[in-house]
């Protein structure tokens, strides 16, 4: 999968969070190399923090490659209804207001995950 995230620490906390479930991620810290990346790996996944710079969420949704089957989840500091419908209406699969409850995150990529046929149960294990 693919992580984009901005902002060191938190990249790393979710790949390491994201791993601890038995995913392969690869990361980038905004949404123009997120594209460039989803490109060349074709992830299972991504999940995008909806601040990285670039590119906005409704650009990212249009031009994934592969968009039909590669879900597409937002993570954004702006937790009010109106930013998740927003990132919906965009194309996106889901929303996550931060902080993200760890729990949060493995229901959403599991269902996503599920859904696009990528997996059949993760298993996180302790760190």
């Amino acid at each position: 999968m693919l992580l984009a995230e901005d902002d060191d620490v938190s990249r790393e906390l979710g790949r390491r969070l994201l791993a601890r479930a038995g995913l392969v991620v690869d990361t980038v810290a905004d949404s123009g190399e997120a594209l460039r990346r989803a490109t060349a790996i074709d992830p299972a996944l991504v999940v995008l923090d909806t601040q990285t710079p670039t590119l906005d969420r409704p650009a990212v949704a249009r031009a994934l490659p592969g968009r039909v089957t590669t879900p597409l989840v937002a993570v954004s500091a702006q937790a009010f209804r109106e930013d998740r419908d927003a990132c919906l209406d965009a194309g996106l699969d889901d929303h996550l207001a931060k902080p993200v409850p760890v729990d949060a995150l493995y229901a959403v990529v599991l269902r996503c995950l599920r859904r696009a046929g990528d997996v059949t149960r993760p298993s996180p294990t302790s760190a």
